[in-house]
């Protein structure tokens, strides 16, 4: 009886083996290579030199890092929340009984199976001061005012938040279910 309780303990492994293999060879060697290549000076030609702990101190003490590491600190604060929140407002919209499900579920997930130059292109396109799309609809309104979405730092963060969450809020309200095609139970009442 313990015999055939560990064949059938053991009979996934072969089927995880590519994927373990895999995994150690894409993402666990490289992390362990970065981390040896960062305490030597090399380029690809010349010999390398260990030099410790210098670019680590270097990178520590460069103020460009540390705007780096604020603004992407900012960048995931303002980001996340939006996009759990409006992900789950979108979902519950989605799922109306309504003879207008389809298109609404359609054109919330088509912006996020465009690749990031497209939707960097249709920002810009849309953020441009004097003719862009954004400033014409506000001049439509009444407003006579010309902001430079892209050109002004507080401006800029809106708008880079903005585009962020249209791009990625499709994927995101989608059940995990439906992504993997595993089978939806609903609990009927």
């Amino acid at each position: 009886m313990e015999k055939s309780y560990w064949k059938k303990q053991l009979r996934p492994i072969p089927f995880l083996l590519p994927f373990l293999i895999a995994y150690l060879l894409f993402t666990v060697y490289p992390i362990f290579k970065g981390m040896q290549m960062s305490f030597f000076e090399w380029t690809l030609i010349e010999q390398q030199e260990f030099i410790g702990f210098d670019q680590y101190t270097r990178l520590f003490t460069d103020p460009n890092f540390w705007e780096a590491f604020r603004n992407t600190t900012l960048f995931v604060v303002l980001s996340t929340p939006g996009m759990v929140i409006l992900a789950l407002v979108l979902a519950l919209l989605a799922n109306i009984n309504s003879k207008m499900k389809t298109l609404f579920r359609g054109a919330y997930f088509v912006p996020s199976i465009l690749s990031v130059s497209v939707i960097s292109y249709v920002a810009i396109f849309m953020a441009q001061p004097y003719n862009g799309v954004i400033n014409n609809v506000i001049q439509m309104f009444g407003f006579d005012i010309e902001p430079f979405w892209l050109d002004t730092p507080s401006l800029a963060w809106v708008t880079i938040i903005v585009v962020t969450l249209w791009w990625t809020v499709g994927f995101n309200m989608i059940p995990p279910c439906r992504i993997y095609r595993m089978t939806c139970t609903r609990q009927r009442r």
